[in-house]
């Protein structure tokens, strides 16, 4: 099954790691995609998308998780 993990934690957080070391050794497609860092309680914010209908974003590399795709 292809999974997507999101969080607003960041794309650093722990659990968001070990949560998807867990579903790619069950044997699942995972990608991931968080933001760049904490942004806890932002869920409800109106951020950039507002004013330019855009969303940025940038491939990463987890160093645990290299075969995940991760933005």
């Amino acid at each position: 099954m292809r999974i997507l993990l999101t969080n607003d934690d960041g794309i650093d957080a722990p659990g968001l790691h070990s949560l998807a070391r867990v579903l790619k050794n069950c044997g699942h497609e995972i990608v991931i995609a968080a933001p760049a860092r904490d942004y806890s309680g932002y869920g409800a914010a109106l951020g950039p998308l507002h004013v330019t209908g855009q969303v940025l974003f940038e491939d990463r590399k987890i160093e645990d998780l290299l075969h995940v795709e991760a933005y």
